[in-house]
């Protein structure tokens, strides 16, 4: 190829400067630009708005050599703001504008440079300047080795004088010992006079010469900025000015909006105000839009601009005018494409040129940047080619292909990515625009792809549009396109053939060997991949299904020996060919052990297909395969539910024995079970039967095992067999069949289906009603209810309603226990809760049951119906009734307080004939109301409570029952009453011998009011006082001392109390053995020790 030839074979991107140039017809915008500049009075800011791409830098830079050739008095200044991004942009400006200036006006700086001031001068003024070393303290040696370095030229002079001065001094010294002997004395002389005159001469410059290399070897650099105020910029801008004769400045601002968002706002700012002259135009070439985000970026707080100044109307108060450049038409495009193209040194045919103009139909930059893209790729894929890594032309003769791979990869990366991990996508796209793929996992994914681009709605149509325009641009194997893989894989493995050949035939070992090899010497396994990928794919295509299977086969046997990224790769390979017919066979042949991690390893979506047809291989020709079922009991978890499918639908190809044999396999664990489908579970249920010697079900084994997992739709199938077999049994045995049906029914975890459901329950209450109060069987019934359609339930409330009517005590409550536990609303229409309503208390006397169980079972929507019971309950004078009244009342005080009144009088009135149990049963009930209830009530209530006082042990014990119920609720007042009347009744309680299940409810009670405060000094420091008396001299027995002293060990405090407390407690402890007294003891100390009134030692 010649020279001009590998000059062309890439396009260049630099803007176009002639208008001769232009191909997209730019010059009147050109000519508006210049028309814009001469009538324009500056200062004037001109804007010129177009995306990236556009052409903007083009037309300012013809628009200067418009200006340039045409000899006008503008002075032309260009400047890429992107380009000085990282420095200080208006230093920078400022630089540039003093060199155009200095060129124009032929003025230079120190260093010869055009320039008006120099940049020396404008730095300095700007910021703090430092001499900066370079380098550290140098040796004498270190030092003359840089001066030869930095200088050759003085560092080789100094050392020529340097040599001759050391030869003179030699020769004068070997002359002085007589080794030489100088027979001219004027030849010694004039060797002393050269040494003595080029020493001192040598060190002179020596040191001259070290000081200049160190200076220059010293960098200014700038270290801060000293006056980066708008007051210095303006001067100097003001001074480069002045030196200009020109009528006007031009100077163009490019690539502004690819700068940050402070950078932008910085540099407008500037132009508008201290960089703005009435000899300068500004021409802003840019993306407003682009532009206009910088703007909203830096003002997310509203900091910048006051509320009537927004972005929008920032920018337009900046440019006094503007044009924007519209975009290209496609006409154009197609023809900038050809006539780029023809630019090569190798053009490409107009398939490709197709390609990329449907990509790019909006861009010239691109449509560039595509074609020299691509001439990359047409050089490599040469390369490939030529070294026999690809067939000739696999790649070279379909550019146009090669080309929409470049699209994707460039403009659509997610798709891309896709593309790599399954080649065959492509042709799911087609077949989508054909309207051929078939509804499924492949379909979503491809519509979900179409639909779902990186950059929002416009990149996804142009994905869409892209690939449906490009729709006929296709080859038969994707993926050396893709990777341009196939050969480069392929040449760094080291023996490929080698490999292959031992796939193909079955040298497990060999391979094994292989890979061995592979992981210890750390050697990427892509190209082992790659080279597996093609060889599948060539046997595919050339259907030679004996090298293909054992290629496979071999693959499957050495998986376990890959690493966990290996068979992530390797399985994504093998499922991309185990989907389709040709190898539909080989499945039977594989392993199932062996097999089984390939197929988890699959990714979807071909693992799904692979599954299912690995499971249906568990049953061939009628023949269990029982290692195929072992290995996916094993690995239940893993499996599937379409493969479960599969699985079961070929064992219901087995005969019964088999099938008995693979079911017994399956209920082996829980998660095994539920690999079984409804279909499996209606042939298990066919081996039920009924034994008619021995009036039970036979077989039902093969069913229930697999309850625990079983769905309705599967049960169903066993309910209904057994309901079937009624006709098998004869009329006298038929108490037995139901017998056994209700055992059966009773142990299963579920429901069934709606009509079986219905059947069912039609079958349970004919049973009942022929048999009498079997409450069993309504159990069952229960059990079930949410089998049951709405006509059903219906059916069902008003059957139980009716049994409740009629049905005695115990059956009763036995029905609402088990619908309470089931959680099923038997109680929930009017007719069943009157119906029992009715029958309390008489037969339903039970009135723990009617408290706990039977008020609850009742929806608050028939409050009513109860109040009127309760109501009921104690109009009469019978402590019965009325207990269940006060009890019902007591637990449910909030919902019955409608009938607080009838029910409070009631316990008031029937108290004073009371026992002991039906006083609390009643206290209790005016404890639950007592925030309720008025100041006469409460002291009346007190009264009642306090009269327990007075009483035997068990009101002792009814007594602080009700106080703990009631104690949060007590006023402070009476709560220091209630204290002074323990007071009085503990005296009475100490004054003789005490009876512990008298004493400790009142000490209980006692303790919780020290605990609370509400003990007056004097009944305290009583109380404390006789309760340590009691330690010794009673007939408490030691259990009971020590249980007195716990108690008294829970006070909060001791009244003053505490030495005396103390001096009874050794005293206790020095007479009384006792381990449980000492340890008690002990605590009691710890307790008064608490107090600081005792002395801890």
């Amino acid at each position: 190829m010649n020279a001009e030839e590998d000059e062309n074979r890439y396009l260049s991107d630099s803007p176009i400067e002639n208008v001769d140039e232009d191909e997209f017809r730019h010059q009147e915008y050109v000519d508006t630009l210049e028309r814009m500049v001469e009538d324009a009075d500056p200062p004037w800011n001109i804007g010129v708005f177009g995306e990236w791409g556009s052409g903007k830098t083009s037309i300012i830079r013809m628009l200067y050599s418009r200006l340039r050739d045409a000899e006008t008095d503008y002075v032309c200044v260009e400047f890429d703001a992107w380009k000085h991004a990282e420095e200080s942009i208006r230093t920078d400006l400022l630089l540039n504008l003093d060199q155009a200036i200095g060129n124009r006006t032929g003025q230079t700086d120190e260093e010869g440079s055009d320039a008006v001031l120099g940049e020396d001068k404008i730095t300095r003024k700007l910021y703090d300047i430092e001499e900066e070393q370079r380098g550290e303290d140098l040796s004498a040696w270190e030092e003359a080795e840089r001066i030869i370095t930095e200088s050759p030229l003085v560092g080789g002079t100094t050392l020529l004088i340097l040599g001759i001065i050391i030869v003179g001094a030699m020769v004068n010294l070997l002359n002085i010992v007589g080794l030489v002997e100088i027979a001219d004395p004027t030849i010694s002389s004039i060797n002393s006079i050269l040494s003595a005159f080029l020493f001192p001469l040598f060190v002179s410059v020596f040191i001259f010469m070290a000081g200049e290399v160190r200076q220059a070897t010293t960098a200014l650099r700038r270290k801060h900025p000293r006056k980066e105020w708008s007051g210095a910029y303006e001067q100097l801008f003001d001074d480069i000015l002045e030196e200009t004769d020109a009528d006007k400045v031009l100077i163009s601002i490019d690539n502004l909006d690819r700068c940050e968002s402070d950078t932008v706002y910085d540099v407008l700012v500037s132009l508008k105000t201290f960089l703005q002259s009435e000899d300068c135009i500004y021409i802003v070439p840019c993306d407003d839009q682009a532009l206009q985000s910088h703007i909203e970026s830096i003002d997310t707080e509203g900091d910048y601009f006051e509320v009537q100044l927004n972005e929008r109307e920032f920018l337009r108060k900046f440019f006094q005018t503007h044009i924007r450049i519209p975009d290209f038409i496609d006409e154009d495009i197609e023809e900038y494409a050809k006539s780029q193209n023809q630019e090569l040194a190798e053009p490409f045919d107009d398939a490709v040129l197709d390609v990329i103009t449907k990509a790019y139909v909006r861009n010239p930059r691109r449509i560039n940047q595509s074609l020299n893209r691509l001439t990359t790729l047409r050089i490599l894929s040469e390369q490939m080619e030529e070294a026999n890594h690809l067939t000739n032309g696999r790649l070279t003769d379909n550019l146009d292909f090669l080309a929409k791979i470049m699209v994707l990869e460039e403009d659509y990366p997610s798709f891309y990515r896709e593309l790599q991990d399954d080649p065959r996508l492509l042709e799911d796209v087609n077949d989508y625009f054909r309207g051929d793929l078939p509804d499924g996992d492949r379909k979503d994914r491809t519509e979900k792809l179409l639909g779902n681009g990186e950059e929002g709605l416009e990149s996804e149509t142009e994905l869409e549009r892209f690939l449906r325009s490009t729709l006929r641009c296709t080859v038969d194997n994707p993926k050396p396109f893709l990777q341009l893989g196939e050969p480069s894989f392929a040449s760094a493995l080291s023996d490929r053939d080698a490999l292959i050949q031992n796939l193909r035939t079955n040298q497990e070992d060999e391979v094994r060997e292989e890979l061995q090899t592979v992981k210890l010497d750390n050697q990427p396994f892509t190209p082992y991949l790659a080279a597996i990928d093609t060889t599948l794919d060539d046997y595919t295509r050339e259907g030679r299904e004996g090298p293909l299977f054992s290629t496979i086969n071999t693959l499957v046997a050495v998986f376990d020996e890959l690493g966990e990224e290996g068979q992530e790769n390797v399985a994504g390979v093998l499922g991309a060919y185990l989907v389709l017919d040709q190898v539909r066979d080989f499945y039977t042949d594989f392993d199932p052990e062996e097999f089984f991690p390939v197929v988890l390893n699959i990714p979807d979506p071909d693992q799904k297909m692979v599954f299912e047809r690995f499971a249906a291989t568990v049953a061939t020709d009628g023949e269990l395969r029982e290692n195929v079922l072992e290995v996916f009991v094993e690995n239940a978890e893993d499996v599937p539910r379409t493969a479960a499918k599969s699985l079961c639908s070929s064992l219901l190809n087995l005969g019964n024995s088999e099938l008995e044999g693979a079911l017994d396999t399956l209920s082996r664990g829980e998660e095994s079970k539920k690999l079984v489908t409804p279909k499996l579970l209606e042939r298990a249920a066919t081996f039920v039967t009924w034994d008619g010697r021995r009036n039970r079900f036979n077989e039902t084994e093969h069913y229930k095992q697999f309850d625990s997992q079983a769905q309705p739709r599967g049960r169903q199938y066993f309910v209904e067999e057994l309901l079937n077999l009624e006709s098998d049994v004869d009329n006298e045995n038929e108490g037995q069949y139901y017998n056994q049906l209700r055992q059966e029914l009773s142990q299963l975890e579920g429901q069934v289906t709606l009509d079986t459901g219905s059947r069912l329950f039609r079958e349970l209450k004919q049973r009942v009603s022929s048999s009498g109060q079997d409450v069993h069987m309504v159990k069952v019934a229960i059990n079930f209810y949410e089998s049951y359609d709405a006509g059903t339930r219906e059916d069902f409330g008003d059957w139980v309603a009716d049994l409740l009517s009629r049905w005695n005590q115990r059956n009763t409550q036995q029905i609402i226990n088990h619908a309470s536990n089931q959680e099923v609303d038997i109680l929930d229409d009017k007719q069943a809760v009157e119906s029992v309503l009715d029958r309390v208390p008489e037969p339903l006397s039970n009135a723990n049951w009617v408290a706990e169980t039977l008020i609850p079972a009742i929806p608050e929507e028939y409050d009513d119906q109860l109040f009127e019971m309760v109501k009921r309950l104690t109009e009469d004078n019978d402590h019965t009734q009325n207990l269940m009244a006060a009890q019902i009342f007591s637990e449910y005080p909030d919902r019955f307080e409608e009938v607080q009144d009838p029910v409070l009088e009631c316990c008031q009135r029937r108290i004073s004939s009371a026992n002991t149990n039906q006083t609390k049963t009643y206290l209790r009930a005016e404890a639950a109301a007592y925030n309720r209830l008025e100041d006469p009530d409460k002291e009346g209530f007190i009264k009642r409570l306090d009269s327990l006082l007075s009483g035997d042990r068990n009101d002792h014990q009814a007594f602080e029952d009700i106080w703990n119920q009631i104690e949060g609720k007590i006023e402070p007042d009476r709560k220091m009453t209630v204290a002074r009347n323990l007071r009085s009744q503990l005296r009475s309680e100490l004054s003789g011998n005490p009876q512990h299940n008298r004493l400790f409810p009142l000490v209980d009670v006692f303790s919780s009011l020290v605990q609370t405060g509400h003990v007056d000094e004097d009944d305290g420091e009583w109380v404390v006082e006789r309760l340590s008396d009691t330690f010794e001299g009673s007939n408490l027995n030691n259990n009971h001392v020590s249980t007195l002293i716990d108690k008294l060990a829970e006070f909060p405090e001791y009244y003053g109390k505490e030495e005396q407390t103390l001096t009874r407690l050794e005293s206790l402890i020095g007479n009384n053995n006792n381990n449980r007294i000492h340890q008690s003891a002990k605590n009691l100390i710890d307790a008064l020790e608490k107090t600081g009134e005792i002395d801890g030692k």
